[in-house]
């Protein structure tokens, strides 16, 4: 046997007598099953809720734990019940010995201090400051004043909270840990009182160690300044960020804390040098006509060019960030001296920046030197009477002025892009203020234009176009503007034709090369033709009377001969054709040398492109002999109709009036569109009024329950449909004021009550005989969660309306009345705890008795208008106010075309992009949009586009520039995919449970668990609204060949 065997079976003969020949025999290792050890986590059932039972035998993990899941629980305890579990959690923190417990305890309390109104903050505050001034660990200290801040700041205006919590926090600011520093000093820059404070002769005057028994604003402030020189960084930062908290309080700063700020931008750390130089800012602000005498030059100067200056030589910082604050505050500085904005583009330094004495001090010093004051030459010596040269020193230049010199220049020329983009921010800043600057800033700003970094042209792009009212362009910078069309990001090439939109050419050569510009740029990118015959539209109409000097060029005209007539399918005709129509618009004597086909090109592009091409003179004339809408006045008529839909009282009675008036509401959005908006909403909102009558007259109500729990009625569907026009009302549309927003609100009460009213009678009319008496339990059992939800969304609708100042109308107080005074309403669970039959009839008594209140309540009561006609249709010295309209959030796609030739054909399994190209108008949120792909199959998609695609159109129009990828598995031919522009909502959390029809007939109880949260994410709503109607692309992939 080989020496590698006797090793191999050492081990297995060690207890065997040695003989000559050894058997070694291997055996595969034995595996030991994997045990896997399953921890159930602790839930608390309704009794922990109330009780807060903590046994004294439970470790510090254990007592988290149960912390941890209370915290999720609190929503759910009554007022009466959390000032009971208030008292708990202090007597279980003087219990406890851990730190991360008692913190823990504390947040708890915040949490219950700042989200329910109804407790008393005075008490808990001096409790947390008493609790402050006995702890040890700095941990729970920094949790404690963080609670207070949270606290304060929600009771600031109340003198007595503030000024106990400012006396806990001066109190703590030589304690040694850098954190529990940090936090005092922002609570003192949050409550430090704008007058006079005294504190109670009771009081230790040691709590100011600082000041007297009597402070006031500038104790305040020279005790935090201290701290500006602590030696730790984070607490010189904390001290100048409560200097600024108290500026953004509109208290008013030292002017002896400049000093302090300009040494701190000379600190080692970012952070410290971020905050110096705001503050700088914001002393500079405050005292911007003040003289300073400069510590380094010994001149005096304005204060506000001072820091200006020193702002300024932060622009050669070595941090980044440092760089970019001073980029931007040099923007906000308003009142500077020309010379030192004119000097910030230069970086020599200027001969009026040196030290230079009057002729009065020069003879002055003659005279002290013992020569006369007037020297005269005796023509012997070449110069001898000329004025001395004075050589340049290093003592003689203004270190403190320098500082200026070509501040923009550095910021424009860093290397990271973050500072040359808020440099050309600043500059565009300070040249809307300052004209001649401006004139200054036009060669920077163009070259930026080169800039390798795409955002950091587009920053110059929007500069110069904030900026075109006030500059003339050269042609060297034009050339460089007009360059930029060949750049291939799209929003580059967008960007830059708004440009060209408002810009003015006093001269024909400057804007004839802009259109050949723009032609080329048709040429070369199709996609953007929309937007380039947009640019050309507004050039016409802007420089009618320069058009008429190459009109000729443009439709390539001879005077002698005569040419071909242009094609009319050709876009670069069409989009010279708009030119020249808005040219004609403001100069209307273009129209006398129109060759004949551009009046025959007129009449189809008019009907084919309305939005682009005008109303000229001679298309009216030969309408004459059609009809037109613009004789009839829409404002009148939907003036009339509001006051008819106010005027009807009966709605049984008056419902086919309410039809025809949605007629005519449907009629005057095709007529007027100023007024489509207002007219589609109030339309919907009459269609709300239809619905609720329509379930009213249902006669589930006077069916019995157990026919209601076989047959779905029709109510149910009216109701999800009030719901979610409801929801178009809100997100569709802008102009909605808060008054009309809360009516929505309610409504949406009004449908989740009938909804809580349809599953009772469901659920009730259950037949025993056929199912078992513990499914019936399991039946009024799963009552328990709807009603729960109800009366949250109630409770919810309540603090809402209450926020906003609104009262609640007389339904929802009803409603309201009956959820908090009964108990069976959800609030004691008691009705749901059914054990045996003897229970359940009683359950089902008292839920027939709450359904009862809520039929008798809600039926009697008619749905209001929605406004009036002077709400909805404000006048302004007998005008119309379209400013105050209701307005429609409207989408028009410009790309992909709808139901093109272009087939989009791939690989099946692999990606395709799809150019996305849609204007947005009356948007408030940018970030709620989303696009919608639907497949042949039914199977949807949302993508969510990056809030960087979006470009700011107006006050409330975008422009979104993206890019969608799809795929999909092959299909043996072409389908249509439907893309579609759509709003998402968060709906309210409980719609997702009331209103799922068929969960309820299926399996008859909720499927959410007893421990989880109501507002859990998972069991809430997103809705989905259409803006426009989807186009239709033809995709086809394809399977893959080998």
């Amino acid at each position: 046997m080989s020496s590698g065997g006797r090793k191999r079976g050492r081990k297995s003969d060690a207890n065997m007598p040695s003989s000559s020949a050894t058997l070694t025999i291997r055996q595969d290792p034995v595996r030991t099953p994997l045990r896997v050890r399953s921890k159930k986590r602790s839930k608390l059932d309704a009794d922990s809720l109330n009780t807060f039972d903590i046994p004294d035998s439970w470790n510090s993990r254990s007592v988290l734990q149960f912390l941890l899941e209370f915290s999720n629980k609190l929503p759910f305890i009554t007022n009466c019940d959390m000032e009971k579990v208030v008292n708990k959690l202090v007597e279980r923190y003087s219990k406890e010995q851990e730190a991360v417990v008692r913190a823990k305890i504390v947040s708890l309390l915040t949490d219950v201090a700042t989200k329910y109104s109804f407790m008393n903050t005075m008490p808990l505050v001096k409790g947390l400051t008493t609790l402050l001034k006995s702890e040890v660990a700095n941990m729970v200290k920094c949790q404690l004043l963080k609670s207070l801040l949270s606290i304060t700041q929600r009771h600031i205006n109340d003198n007595d909270i503030c000024l106990h919590v400012l006396e806990a926090a001066i109190d703590l600011l030589n304690e040694r840990h850098h954190h529990v520093r940090t936090l005092s000093l922002k609570l003192i820059g949050w409550l430090s009182p704008a007058n006079k404070l005294t504190l109670n002769s009771n009081e230790s005057s040691s709590t100011f160690r600082f000041a007297p028994v009597v402070t006031n604003v500038v104790s305040i402030h020279q005790l935090v300044s201290r701290y500006i020189e602590d030696r730790d960084s984070r607490v010189r930062t904390s001290a100048l960020q409560s200097m600024l908290t108290l500026h953004s309080r509109d208290i008013k700063l030292e002017l002896s804390s400049y000093d302090k700020a300009v040494q701190s931008i000379k600190d080692d750390y970012e952070d410290v040098r971020i905050n110096a130089i705001k503050m700088i800012w914001a002393i500079s602000m405050e005292y911007s006509d003040s003289l300073y005498k400069s510590l380094l030059s010994g001149e005096e100067n304005k204060l506000a060019d001072e820091g200006f200056i020193r702002i300024c030589g932060m622009m050669t910082d070595l941090s980044m960030r440092v760089r970019v604050e001073a980029a931007k505050l040099l923007g906000i500085f308003h009142p500077v001296s020309f010379k030192y904005l004119e000097q910030t583009l230069d970086k020599k330094i200027m001969s009026h920046l040196q030290k230079r004495k009057s002729d009065h001090e020069k003879k002055i010093e003659r005279v002290k030197a013992g020569e006369s004051a007037v020297s005269w030459s005796n023509g012997r010596v070449w110069k001898k009477d000329a004025a001395p040269k004075t050589e340049l020193t290093i003592d003689d230049v203004n270190l403190i002025e320098s500082g200026a010199c070509g501040a923009f220049v550095h910021g424009l020329e860093d290397e990271f892009m973050e500072v040359r983009i808020v440099t050309v921010e600043s500059m565009c800043q300070l040249g809307l203020r300052y004209e001649a600057f401006a004139h200054l800033l036009t060669d920077f700003i163009v070259d930026m234009l080169n800039d390798e970094i795409e955002s950091v042209r587009l920053a110059a792009i929007h500069c110069l176009k904030r900026l075109a009212h006030k500059l003339t362009f050269r042609d060297d910078q034009l050339n460089i503007v007009l360059d930029l069309l060949k750049d291939r990001s799209t929003e580059i090439r967008e960007a830059l034709r708004i440009l060209l939109r408002s810009l003015r050419f006093t001269t024909v050569p400057p804007l004839q090369f802009a259109v050949q510009a723009l032609i080329r740029n048709l040429h070369q990118y199709r996609e953007d033709q929309l937007s380039i015959w947009e640019c050309m539209k507004d050039l016409g109409n802007d420089h009618g009377y320069l058009v008429m000097s190459f009109m000729t060029d443009l439709l390539a005209l001879h005077p002698y001969f005569a040419t071909s007539e242009a094609d009319i399918s050709d876009y670069t005709h069409i989009g010279i054709a708009i030119f020249i129509f808005s040219a004609s618009q403001s100069y209307p004597l273009l129209v006398n040398y129109f060759p004949q086909f551009l009046f025959k090109h007129y009449a189809y592009l008019k009907d084919k492109y309305p939005d682009l091409v005008p109303v000229l003179e001679f298309g009216r004339r030969s309408n004459d002999g059609q009809s037109t809408h613009e004789d009839f006045d829409t404002h009148n008529f939907l003036k009339l109709t509001i006051t008819k839909m106010n005027s009807i009282s009966s709605m049984n009675k008056e419902k086919e009036v309410l039809k025809f008036l949605l007629r005519d509401l449907c009629r005057i959005q095709e007529l007027d569109k100023k007024l489509a908006g207002t007219a589609e909403c109030l339309s919907i909102y009459t269609e709300c009024q239809l619905l609720w009558a329509r379930i009213k007259e249902d006669d589930i109500w006077i069916r019995s329950n157990h026919l209601a729990s076989r047959i779905e009625p029709s109510c149910w569907s009216a109701t999800l449909q009030i719901l979610e026009y409801s929801y178009r009302m809100e997100y569709l549309f802008a102009g909605l004021n808060i008054e009309k927003l809360a009516l929505l609100k309610q409504l949406r009460a009004l449908a989740h009550a009938v909804l809580v009213l349809l599953l009772i009678r469901i659920k009730l009319g259950a037949n025993i005989s056929k199912e078992s008496s513990d499914v019936f339990i399991d039946h009024v059992k799963s009552l328990e969660r709807p009603i729960l939800y109800f009366k949250e969304k109630l409770i919810g609708l309540e603090s809402f309306l209450c926020s906003m100042g609104l009262p609640l109308n007389q339904l929802m107080q009803s409603l309201l009345k009956i959820c908090t005074k009964s108990n069976d309403f959800g609030g004691q669970f008691g009705i749901y705890r059914v054990n045996n039959l003897s229970e359940l009839s009683d359950a089902v008594s008292r839920l027939q008795d709450i359904s009862s209140k809520i039929i008798e309540t809600i039926f009697s009561y008619s749905i209001p208008p929605i406004g009036d006609s002077d709400s909805l249709l404000e006048e302004e010295d007998s005008k119309l106010n379209e400013d105050s309209l209701i307005q429609r959030v409207t989408a028009v796609v410009n790309e992909p075309k709808d139901k093109t030739d272009n087939i989009y054909r791939f690989t099946a399994g692999l990606p395709v992009a799809i150019n996305i190209d849609i204007n947005f108008e009356n948007v408030s949120d940018a970030s709620a949009i989303r696009i919608q792909v639907t497949f042949p199959d039914r199977r949807t998609q949302i993508f969510t586009p990056k809030i960087t695609d979006f470009q700011r159109c107006g006050s409330t129009g975008y422009h979104l520039l993206t890019k969608i990828v799809i795929s999909h598995s092959a299909w043996s031919d072409v389908g249509y995919v439907e893309i579609s522009p759509v709003i998402t909502y968060q709906a309210d959390h409980v719609e997702k449970q009331l209103t799922d029809w068929k969960s309820y007939l299926q399996s008859g109880v909720f499927e959410v668990e007893s421990s989880s949260n109501i507002s859990n994410a998972k069991y809430q709503l997103n809705g989905i609204i259409e803006i426009c109607p989807p186009v239709h692309i033809p995709i086809h992939p394809k399977k893959k060949f080998h």
